[in-house]
């Protein structure tokens, strides 16, 4: 039968700032290799932090910038919590942030939790159009790779162009695009942006297009990509069973044959209340 897991009677979260992302990659492995399971382990870079503190204001604005990691231990237990805790604690501090915050209560559980919550309203300040993709890599790939999606606008000459970058620090990465889509050369540019970003840094690295958001217009056209010719046409032969006439989710996902029209397959974010 099902069994419900009811929701831990208590919780320890420390909130902890590098100036690499090289030392939370190592952080992130030796926690695993400790034994520690945190019930929450997220990675935010310099662009979110910079503007989750100035739309949160107050002690945040006193936080140095670089790149968090948030780390927390649940459990029904303070002394199994204390003892987890002071474990995953002494494998961050050996990798010397630059800053930390160890939330002593509840109340200050939740304003650090913020600088999680927040990020995408914070975001959406920055620039118009938000769009946040999905993808998973190797966790022992994760700074290379964070090196690499930092450096997209640059690399592909898009002036306009901002990207941040959240992780769940199993490997799921959401790099997220910037940009003001009333501007046709923006748009231009976001779509060169995620073409280098599957082309070019993930698929190479062994990754795969989505951890946890799935298939949809923009990643159809890289299904090839990843899996091979072979395996998407015998998706298409399952989907076919299922859909003979195509009507279901039309030209996006695994299995539809038709070509996608490149109008639509943009996906925004933007006037999200604060």
């Amino acid at each position: 039968g099902l069994r419900i897991r009811p929701l831990p009677k208590m919780r320890k979260l420390g909130l902890f700032i590098f100036d690499n992302v090289e030392d939370i990659r190592d952080a992130t492995i030796e926690i695993r290799q400790r034994g520690i399971v945190p019930n929450l382990l997220e990675f935010m870079d310099k662009t979110i932090l910079k503007a989750v503190s100035n739309y949160l204001g107050g002690e945040f604005l006193d936080y140095p910038n670089g790149y968090v990691l948030l780390a927390e231990i649940d459990g029904d237990y303070e002394k199994e919590i204390e003892e987890n805790f002071s474990v995953l604690f002494d494998t961050i501090i050996q990798k010397n942030p630059i800053f930390h915050k160890i939330a002593k209560n509840a109340q200050e559980r939740e304003r650090l939790i913020l600088a999680r919550k927040a990020n995408l309203p914070a975001l959406s300040r920055l620039q118009p159009t938000c769009c946040v993709e999905d993808c998973t890599i190797q966790i022992s790939d994760f700074a290379e790779i964070v090196n690499k999606i930092e450096k997209i606008p640059e690399d592909i000459n898009a002036e306009n162009l901002q990207v941040a970058i959240i992780c769940h620090m199993e490997g799921n990465l959401h790099p997220t695009f910037l940009f003001n889509e009333n501007y046709d050369k923006d748009i231009k540019d976001f779509e060169k942006a995620i073409d280098y970003l599957y082309r070019e840094i993930i698929i190479p690295a062994g990754g795969t297009l989505t951890g946890e958001h799935g298939i949809g217009k923009i990643k159809t056209p890289y299904l090839e990509l990843e899996h091979g010719s072979e395996v998407v046409d015998l998706m298409r032969q399952i989907k076919e069973l299922f859909d003979p006439n195509m009507i279901l989710n039309p030209g996006i996902g695994k299995g539809d044959t038709r070509l996608l029209n490149k109008s639509g397959s943009k996906r925004h974010l933007k006037n999200l209340p604060e």
